[in-house]
């Protein structure tokens, strides 16, 4: 639960105005990316992690 409160806060504590949340995505790469067989970015800034199933 520590954990999840740090996360948390960094998250929220990252400076992201509109149209130019580099820092998040930054972030949420380096979080998504060791858990993720495939990273996706859409057009709008989105980071999306995907996970393969192994059958």
């Amino acid at each position: 639960m520590k954990d999840t409160k740090a996360l948390l806060q960094q998250l929220t504590d990252l400076n992201g105005i509109a149209g130019h949340e580099y820092n998040i995505k930054k972030m949420m790469n380096d979080l998504l990316e060791p858990n993720s067989d495939e990273m996706i970015y859409d057009n709008l800034g989105g980071v999306f992690g995907k996970k393969y199933s192994k059958t």
